[in-house]
């Protein structure tokens, strides 16, 4: 009678240990693929706002100098850091409600700042992506757009850069669409 007492007080030790031991190694999955996903995703970010030249387009209207891309790129990571904690906190049975809820208004506000920092280059770039699709002009054209007539030097995503005869002007490109294009001449 001592025994089974025993016996039944240790199987019962060793079903909690053992499935407090499987609940801490589905957090530690957890957290590491939470904590590779970060980081592609930060990376992946950041390559992608350094091909759109985000820094570039900023300085020019800003005048300041950045890192934007890094930047962005690391708060992408540091988001999906914190859902992978939320996520093996809860494999745990620690109750998150009040701590997901902060972070699903903290990524609100992120989202909305970065859409309105960037909201008027997302009108450029489909635009970009329209002139280069439509082929309107290439580099090495002469064009007269919004009252500017020059040569055509560097096509990008966002603008277009012309050279005049005094100096090198840079037109958005959403400008360039919504006013009449003329090719002057072909190169």
């Amino acid at each position: 009678m001592v025994f089974e007492s025993l016996f039944d007080l240790f199987q019962g030790q060793i079903d909690f240990f053992a499935g407090l031991f499987t609940r801490l190694m589905i957090a530690a999955i957890v957290l590491i693929v939470g904590l590779v996903i970060g980081r592609l995703a930060g990376n992946f970010t950041k390559r992608i706002l350094t091909e759109i030249e985000l820094s570039k387009v900023l300085k020019k209207t800003t005048k300041l100098e950045t890192n934007v891309e890094g930047t962005i790129g690391q708060i992408v990571s540091y988001i999906i850091y914190f859902f992978a904690v939320l996520m093996a906190l809860s494999q745990l049975g620690i109750t998150t409600t009040v701590l997901t809820v902060i972070a699903i208004g903290v990524v609100v506000v992120i989202v909305l700042a970065f859409v309105m920092g960037v909201k008027d280059s997302i009108p450029n770039m489909i635009a970009g992506i329209m002139i280069n699709k439509n082929k309107l002009f290439k580099e090495g054209d002469v064009i007269d757009v919004a009252g500017v007539k020059g040569k055509v030097v560097h096509l990008k995503l966002i603008e277009t850069e012309i050279k005049s005869k005094k100096d090198s002007i840079f037109i958005p490109n959403s400008t360039i669409l919504k006013n009449s294009l003329k090719i002057v001449k072909k190169s």
